[in-house]
């Protein structure tokens, strides 16, 4: 039972990390689209940003989180990653 339990939490850090940076990289991306900054570059960046964010929504609400088997590094190596984006998104939108 405590198994399933840690499953499932590993499995909402997962998906909730890929939602921010999926984020972190798409909505400042559409927002510079919307505003009249047009590239390949952003437009591809909102693109992908956004679908991931859009993908780690929908695998929350379709699967089930005690079927999650993607180890415990790799989730904690994308909870890095995604802080790191956050970070980067952040420090950018400061300076």
């Amino acid at each position: 039972m405590a198994n399933v339990v840690v499953g499932m939490n590993r499995f909402y850090l997962f998906h909730i990390s890929m939602l921010f940076a999926g984020a972190a990289l798409g909505i400042p991306a559409l927002v510079s689209a919307i505003t009249g900054e047009q590239s390949i570059s952003i437009v591809l960046q909102a693109a992908g940003g956004c679908g991931i964010a859009v993908g780690a929504i929908y695998e929350v609400f379709s699967k089930d989180p005690a079927e999650f088997t993607v180890g415990k590094y790799t989730v904690w190596t994308l909870v890095l990653a995604a802080l790191l984006i956050v970070l980067g998104g952040a420090i950018r939108l400061v300076s």
